[in-house]
Parts: C-alpha cells; sequence; structure tokens
C-alpha cells in the first residue's frame, strides 16, 4: 500500500485528527528509517522519530491489493499496522482480537504465538520458509474477515450500504468492533455468536429474529468463503473489493426487506456460491507503480431495466472523484487528499468483457450506464481520469444490477 502516517498525542480520532506530525510511506507501505525515497513528504525528522514510541500511529493510505482507501490504526509502539491492530486498543489487547477471530484455536489458528502488532505478514509471504509462508497467509485472511465484519455493523447499524461515493467507514467500525470484542471476545463466527452481536447493535425488534440469523449467515459464509489462508494478490482484491461489491448490498437488501422471504433466501447462500460471485472482483485496474495519483473503484446497485445515473462531476456533491486522491494533496497541503471540484473525468470504457453486460455513457455531470436486455449480476467499466497536477489514471465502477 501507499499511505501517510500520522503521529497523535492520543488515540487517533478521525473525525477531528489533530496530529503532531507525519510522513509518507514507501510503495510497500514502509515509514521511518530504512523505508526508502517512495513518495516524498515531510516528517521523518527527529520529532516523529524520537516521540514515535510516546504516541500512537494512524496510518491513511490506499492498498494496492484492490487500490481501496483505509485507515489503521494500532497501540503505541505498533510496527505493524492493518485491521487487525485496529481493533486492539478498544478490545483491550490483542488477546481478544486473536480469539475472537479464531487465531488462538480452531480451524483459523495461527501455528505459533504471533505479535500482531509486529509480525509483519507481506515479509512471511516473501520468505523462502513455508512454514512462515503460511503463518502470513492466515494474518492476510483474519485481516479480511475483520474488515469484512466492520464493514457490516456499519450496515447492520444503518440499514443500507455506504455511499458509493464516499470512502469507506472502517476508521468508525474498527473501535466499535474493538468495543464489542472488549465486553465478549468468543469466537465470532459461528451463527449464534453472530446473531446476539448484531442484535445488540439496533432496538429491540427493529429486525426479525430470522433476519438477523440470516444477516449474521451471510457474514460467517463470507468468512469461510476467504478461508484459511489468502497468500495471493488476486485473491486478497476478489475478497477485499467482495465486500463492498457483494457482502454490503446483500446485507443491505435483506435487512431492508427484512421478510421471511428475504431471510430464507440469505441463509440459503453457501461459501461456494459466495466464491463464484466475487469472483468478477479479480479482474481490477493495475495499482499505479509511478506518479502520485492514486484513483479507487467505487461500487453501485442498479435495476436491469432502468437507467442507472452516476456523478461524474463536482456539483456540491460527492461524486466518483471523492476517493480519488493524490498525495500532497491542496496547495499547502501534505497527506492524500481527493480534489473533486478540480478533478475531470476524460472519458469511459467498457471492457471486452463486460461489452455485452452493460453500456456506459459519459455526459457533462454525469455517467449513464444501463444492463444489457435481460442481464442481471455484477459487471464493470473503467474511467480515465485527469487531475489538476496534470497526471491521469484509471478507476474502475462495479455495478450490481438486480
Amino acid at each position: 500500500m501507499v499511505c501517510f502516517a500520522y503521529l497523535f498525542p492520543t488515540l487517533p480520532d478521525w473525525v477531528s485528527p489533530n496530529p503532531e506530525a507525519g510522513g509518507y510511506c514507501d510503495r510497500n507501505g514502509r515509514f521511518g528509517p530504512g523505508s526508502g525515497p517512495g513518495i516524498q513528504g515531510y516528517g521523518f525528522g527527529t520529532r516523529f522519530l524520537s516521540s514515535y514510541n510516546q504516541g500512537y500511529v494512524g496510518v491513511f493510505g490506499i492498498e494496492s491489493a484492490g487500490s481501496r482507501v483505509v485507515y489503521y490504526i494500532g497501540p503505541r509502539g505498533s510496527q505493524v499496522y492493518s485491521p487487525l491492530t485496529s481493533l486492539i486498543e478498544a478490545a483491550g489487547g490483542q488477546a481478544r482480537v486473536k480469539r475472537a477471530f479464531g487465531l488462538d484455536g480452531g480451524v483459523f489458528a495461527l501455528a505459533a504465538d504471533r505479535d500482531l502488532t509486529a509480525f509483519d505478514p507481506a515479509n512471511a509471504l516473501a520468505s523462502t520458509d513455508e512454514a512462515l509462508r503460511r503463518e502470513g497467509a492466515r494474518i492476510v485472511a483474519a485481516n479480511l474477515r475483520a474488515t469484512a465484519t466492520a464493514a457490516s455493523l456499519y450496515v447492520v447499524i444503518g440499514a443500507g450500504a455506504p455511499d458509493p461515493y464516499g470512502t469507506n467507514h472502517f476508521d468508525i467500525n474498527f473501535p466499535r468492533l474493538g468495543t464489542l470484542l472488549a465486553a465478549d471476545d468468543r469466537f465470532l463466527f459461528e451463527n449464534a455468536r453472530m446473531s446476539q452481536l448484531l442484535a445488540g447493535l439496533v432496538p429491540a425488534g427493529r429486525y426479525r429474529p430470522d433476519v438477523l440469523s440470516a444477516a449474521a449467515h451471510l457474514i460467517d459464509a463470507y468468512a469461510a468463503a476467504i478461508g484459511v489462508q489468502v497468500a495471493d494478490t488476486a485473491s486478497a482484491e476478489q475478497f477485499a473489493l467482495g465486500i463492498s461489491g457483494y457482502l454490503e448490498p446483500e446485507l443491505a437488501a435483506l435487512l431492508q426487506a427484512n421478510t421471511p422471504e428475504a431471510a430464507a433466501a440469505a441463509l440459503a447462500v453457501t461459501a461456494p456460491a459466495i466464491i463464484a460471485r466475487t469472483a468478477i472482483f479479480r479482474e481490477t485496474v493495475p495499482f499505479p507503480t509511478t506518479g502520485l495519483f492514486f484513483p479507487s473503484p467505487n461500487f453501485f446497485v442498479g435495476t436491469s431495466g432502468t437507467a442507472l445515473s452516476i456523478r461524474a462531476r463536482w456539483t456540491g456533491m460527492q461524486t466518483i472523484l471523492s476517493n480519488d486522491l493524490y498525495a500532497q494533496g491542496p496547495t499547502g497541503a501534505i497527506g492524500f487528499f481527493p480534489d473533486t471540484a478540480g478533478s475531470v473525468v476524460l472519458s469511459v470504457t467498457v471492457p471486452a468483457a463486460s461489452a455485452g453486460q452493460l453500456t456506459a455513457a459519459l455526459g457533462q455531470d454525469t455517467i449513464t450506464v444501463n444492463a444489457a436486455a435481460g442481464f442481471t449480476g455484477t459487471s464493470y467499466f473503467d474511467y480515465r481520469v485527469r487531475h489538476p497536477s496534470g497526471e491521469e489514471g484509471t478507476a474502475r465502477i462495479y455495478v450490481l444490477f438486480r
């Protein structure tokens, strides 16, 4: 990933952050001494390094697997920042996190007790030691399960999928999930336990009990679909993008319907079916290896037979450009920032794989998308965008047609 690491005197509050200092990671997501040149910024001076162990670090950036915008935190002194470490502080320690995610026993268990704030799964996956590679792959899979669970909380509480024009809300829901683990750290991915967790998020009677059980089943089935190990980029992309492209809209549809029929349909979903439905998210735009501009994917739900209008130009509202980030951002700012008012969508393209499934036409302010006659399911198209800096990039828009 590429990222900007902020140093905070207290645990980061992304709603109203007040960092002391910060600096860019290199393109491998590393920061601090020996990180290499990477994206140039400031903040790796004496103050940042001398106060590192006394403060908190918050990491904001773009994951290379899937180009998703992410926010991670960790306890003081962490050397690794991930979905799992983002739970630790609120959970009251990593032992609770390991138990909840089955890292200390059962099918998902690690072979050895690993410090989640120091064990680097990327290094492990690059090792020649097969046992160490398996450990790295197990932690990658656990990070994906943590992300899927945090995203699911947002949907259950709000009874709808996140705004497709915005970035994710994992910055809020990782600590929220951690707080829930502090109260009860039993293994999450069993229907009774997950149902209980979801029921505690909403007022009694808001959802039918069978619907909450079906929602828990969808989350548990997604966790099973991820598998015990994820060792390759394509699989990481499949299940990272599948959270927004499959899991969130399926949960939202189930909860909005809140009927016995919707519950029965969701309870019939299997892990193999999820693997098949999310396979399309292995088809991604390559992550930029040069430059400072990082366009990110968006996810929409449409109705087959009805035109879908997608905002593509800033008119005082968020657009598909809202999560297309540029390093150093507006004049005088250091970090990753969108430029929704100045960036311009140059063109849209329907790749050959989607040519028989949808059409996409760029207008002055919007992109109009239509499913091909009779098509339902997930497809995609790409857009080319130019940032005010002059840099250009390409991002993908996935559309689920019902």
